[in-house]
């Protein structure tokens, strides 16, 4: 099994935010949420959308991409970590892939630091995975701009190219277990499932939206 310093090479995390799964952690919840950042002001807007839900069986790693971390949370469900630069613009793959490595839960969801969840995206996990066997659950995702569309568009059964984004949630032994890892590209979501799809992994698309993407 690769380890993920062999996927990302001479990636390392910095030893002062490394303290492997600590006390503050120690929860064995359903889903660790990762989100990946720059940084940005939206930051506390997405934990917050986390923190807002209504079941609260969840852990958040949010990982500083090549800055010093510019928030503090005293919430125990949340992990602040740093890690040398890696990612780039719409490339936050190697990111993530880090911060999964020190996940302690059996799913794996995702968040970009620009973006939030509904207050129900944990209680419609459950639900679903209690309904089906999946390895995996995409949520449908709404954009706030004119027409508010949303993907996997209404009645899709079936994840396609430039019709699926980051929302999404994973069984992490798919990671840790089957190796299978995002890959740097601008269409590293979509080659993600299309990987686990090759593997044979359960992909189930949920009707519920608990996504939102830039929200205004």
């Amino acid at each position: 099994m690769s380890s993920i310093e062999e996927l990302e090479c001479s990636t390392q995390l910095h030893p002062e935010y490394d303290t492997s799964i600590s006390e503050s952690t120690s929860k064995k919840a359903l889903i660790t949420f990762i989100i990946p950042t720059i940084g940005r002001s939206t930051l506390i807007r997405t934990l917050e959308s986390i923190q807002q839900n209504t079941d609260d069986d969840w852990n958040a790693i949010v990982m500083f991409d090549g800055i010093e971390p510019t928030i503090e949370s005293e919430d125990p469900r949340i992990r602040i970590m740093r890690m040398e630069k890696t990612g780039k613009l719409n490339y936050a793959g190697r990111v993530r892939n880090q911060a999964i490595y020190f996940a302690n839960t059996e799913w794996i969801g995702f968040v970009d630091d620009d973006d939030i969840i509904k207050p129900t995206y944990v209680s419609h996990l459950k639900k679903h995975i209690s309904d089906h066997t999946p390895d995996v659950v995409i949520f449908r995702m709404q954009y706030h701009n004119d027409d508010g569309y949303i993907l996997p568009p209404p009645g899709a059964t079936m994840f396609e190219l430039n019709q699926v984004g980051i929302s999404f949630c994973v069984k992490r032994d798919c990671f840790i277990e089957d190796n299978i890892w995002f890959e740097p590209s601008e269409i590293e979501d979509f080659n993600l499932l299309h990987r686990l799809w090759d593997q044979d992994k359960t992909i189930t698309i949920s009707s519920f939206v608990n996504y939102v993407v830039r929200p205004q």
